[in-house]
């Protein structure tokens, strides 16, 4: 009993121990990454890497090119610090507590950070939003990045004030989504960022009580529909929007 007492207290350490150790080693490579004649690049691609969490895919590495003096060298160079690796379709992946440990510590540059942005609103604008014989075909690209897609457009979400280009993207990426696997996930995360945004706001609680209406969670569906009802009386629904509103709703009853 006194060698359990004595013990407890140590073993219940021993997880945060771990951790802690894990993030000291994470540290020293970086450390060793930058220290040498590496330069800044390495670091640079490491952060743009942290928030992929499906990898670094060929056709989005090779978009960044133009941003960088030499993006194989700086991703030579952190293989061989075994910062990342190269998944089964070449992708550059990182190991969970690498990547955690990354986007705490290490943001993007501006300049990647926009460049970033730009190439996933592309991914998804080229989202099909819409049943078709053809639909297979054009969910290539966002099948491939939805993982990613998702991850990023949340960052931006909880990081940056809305905007025309960031409400297209998340209502692109949910209405590929509505057809495949609904998700309200980025939906709901943007509503929280719209007070002051009227009609955003409208549209955004319209989406996700259709969404709801998807996956037959009625009550959270004629939550929404209602919410979006509301604002679209309030700010006086010239395209009759309310009245789709009040009509859907009243069918999640």
């Amino acid at each position: 009993m006194p060698l359990a007492v004595t013990c407890s207290p140590s073993s219940s350490n021993i997880p945060k121990r771990r951790e802690s150790n894990v993030a000291a080693s994470i540290e020293v490579s970086i450390s060793l990454l930058t220290a040498g004649s590496n330069g800044n690049e390495p670091l640079q691609l490491l952060a743009i890497c942290a928030h992929l969490p499906s990898g670094l895919r060929t056709t989005v590495f090779d978009q960044l090119k133009p941003h960088f003096e030499d993006l194989d060298s700086a991703s030579r160079c952190l293989r061989s610090f075994a910062l990342i690796s190269a998944g089964p379709e070449g992708e550059l992946k990182m190991l969970s507590p690498i990547r955690h440990f990354v986007l705490n510590a290490h943001p993007m540059t501006a300049d990647h950070h926009a460049a970033m942005r730009q190439i996933y609103f592309d991914i998804a604008a080229s989202a099909p939003t819409q049943p078709s014989e053809e639909f297979t075909t054009k969910s290539t690209a966002v099948a491939a990045e939805y993982e990613n897609l998702n991850v990023f457009l949340l960052h931006l979400i909880n990081t940056e004030e809305p905007s025309q280009s960031l409400v297209d993207a998340v209502r692109a990426v949910s209405d590929y989504a509505y057809l495949t696997t609904p998700s309200v996930t980025l939906l709901v995360a943007l509503r929280s960022r719209l007070d002051g945004h009227a009609i955003w706001l409208a549209e955004c609680c319209t989406n996700i009580g259709q969404t709801y209406l998807k996956l037959c969670d009625y009550a959270s569906a004629s939550n929404a529909l209602l919410q979006a009802s509301e604002i679209f009386n309030r700010i006086g629904d010239r395209l009759e929007r309310c009245i789709l509103c009040t009509f859907a709703r009243r069918m999640s009853t």
